[in-house]
């Protein structure tokens, strides 16, 4: 069983915030696809594992660099990005 400390957490956070804030999320969804973990962990049908599925989600994820995403105040409370 993984476990996750609590002093951990803040980094694993923080790291969630800017990978939003920077439109990172295609190509950290390209590299998590490509793991071991991933293979042992989802279905084959997972859009993780197909690549058809795979690239569509890419698609979709990289036309929403057009728009400003902002981040809602209770989740940022307390973090300067």
């Amino acid at each position: 069983m993984l476990m996750i400390t609590t002093d951990v957490l803040p980094c694993v956070y923080l790291h969630m915030l800017s990978v939003c804030r920077d439109r990172l999320l295609p190509r950290w969804i390209k590299i998590i696809s490509k793991t071991r973990v991933t293979a042992s962990m989802y279905e084959e049908q997972s859009f993780l594992r197909d690549p058809a599925l795979l690239q569509f989600v890419i698609q979709v994820l990289e036309s929403l660099k057009d728009f400003e995403i902002v981040l809602e105040a209770s989740l940022i409370r307390g973090v300067n990005l």
